[in-house]
């Protein structure tokens, strides 16, 4: 099959992944990827930033790119960012991080027509590139687009049901609308069962569009497209930006504002590109 970004067939993919201790995901993640490169009339060139993981996910990305094109960086960069928050210093970790894998892959990603990024732990479908690339993203002066990736959660019980949340949008701390406005902590999603999400949505604070894609001024759902040359600008970075009390926006904001300002051109989110993030396991 083959892959049209509006304007040419797309004639490679620089896939990019920023790892550590992730080993839980990637047999998935692998086994997918390996359905991707037979799905496309596409060369798919993989570069992977493994961070110091105690587990055997340095090995398992060694085993999987022995065979493939690309190139692999393991260091041990002084950044760890374990655990959920918001704090500055985790933030800055991980800006500094992603910034890592972009200095040392940029003069081989920007030979590519478009960037996949991808978190380990995000399930998706092979379709889901074509899926993506249907909205015409160079058509549309689009340098990148993210999907709409719901949260797996775990079953609970409430009110002696049980019933498995996966409505609840995954990064809601990324997502800004264009008129600036945050929803954060609710999702952008109408349909999500989250209690907080809910509550909130009863207060009229937010509604969710119907169109095919939403113009936006950051968004970071876990599988996201961006045009390869905006990359030849090196002021398009991740980068934490401090607030009060010694928390931070999150990196993608900045990053999102640099693409959108070195390249006049827009972000988008399609809401009808609907993947999933999985739970811890």
């Amino acid at each position: 099959m083959q892959l049209n970004d509006g304007a040419v067939c797309v004639e490679k993919i620089a896939v990019v992944l920023l790892l550590r201790n992730n080993q839980a995901y990637l047999p998935y993640l692998f086994d997918t990827l390996q359905a991707v490169e037979t799905k496309y009339d596409c060369i798919f060139q993989y570069y992977i930033y493994e961070n110091d993981s105690t587990d055997n996910t340095a090995d398992m990305c060694r085993q999987f790119i022995a065979t493939r094109k690309g190139m692999m960086w393991n260091e041990v960069l002084k950044s760890s960012f374990e655990n959920n928050g918001t704090a500055f210093i985790r933030i800055n970790r991980i800006a500094k991080a992603r910034n890592r894998l972009l200095e040392l892959s940029r003069d081989y990603i920007t030979q590519c027509d478009w960037c996949l990024f991808i978190d380990s732990d995000i399930m998706f479908k092979p379709e889901t590139l074509f899926e993506m690339f249907s909205c015409q993203p160079k058509a549309r002066n689009i340098v990148m687009m993210t999907c709409t990736t719901l949260e797996l959660m775990p079953t609970r019980q409430q009110d002696n049901i049980q019933y498995v949340t996966e409505s609840h949008y995954y990064d809601t701390f990324a997502y800004v609308r264009l008129d600036d406005v945050m929803p954060y902590p609710m999702c952008c999603h109408s349909l999500c069962q989250n209690a907080e999400c809910v509550t909130l949505r009863k207060k009229d604070m937010w509604h969710e569009t119907t169109s095919e894609f939403d113009e936006v001024r950051s968004a970071w759902a876990g599988f996201v497209l961006i045009d390869s040359a905006a990359f030849q600008n090196t002021t398009v970075m991740w980068k934490a930006i401090r607030m009060a009390g010694g928390e931070s926006l999150c990196e993608h904001l900045y990053l999102c504002d640099s693409l959108r300002c070195t390249t006049g051109k827009n972000i988008v989110k399609l809401n009808n590109v609907r993947i999933y993030r999985l739970p811890g396991l």
